[in-house]
């Protein structure tokens, strides 16, 4: 078993209160209800990841092309391009590395 990350006290509370909760959900709640409840929370919670991704694209694309000139050709536009793609590469790399070689 590994180490608690949190101070034994606060890890102890926080344990006991999750006991708890999971007693209460068996108790009160059927498992149907709750399977339906957590995908509500889960659509909810991924719309608002969709969101704020989307947010965090039109901020990096405004600032990118804030003090761009679109009458003259420009070498950023290829070169954020560019960037993009090895960063998604980059990504894929590494998760297919960790899925590939994984060590028990």
């Amino acid at each position: 078993m590994r180490e608690p990350f949190l101070p034994p006290v606060i890890y102890h509370r926080v344990h006991t209160f999750w006991l708890r909760l999971l007693r209460w959900r068996e108790r009160h709640i059927k498992e149907k209800s709750f399977v339906i409840l957590l995908s509500l929370v889960v659509g909810v919670l991924a719309g608002l990841a969709a969101m704020v991704l989307k947010w965090m694209i039109h901020l990096i694309s405004g600032t990118l092309t804030a003090d761009l000139n679109v009458s003259e050709g420009n070498y950023l536009y290829i070169l954020s391009t560019r960037l993009s793609a090895s960063c998604l590469h980059a990504g894929m790399s590494v998760t297919w590395y960790a899925t590939t070689f994984r060590t028990a």
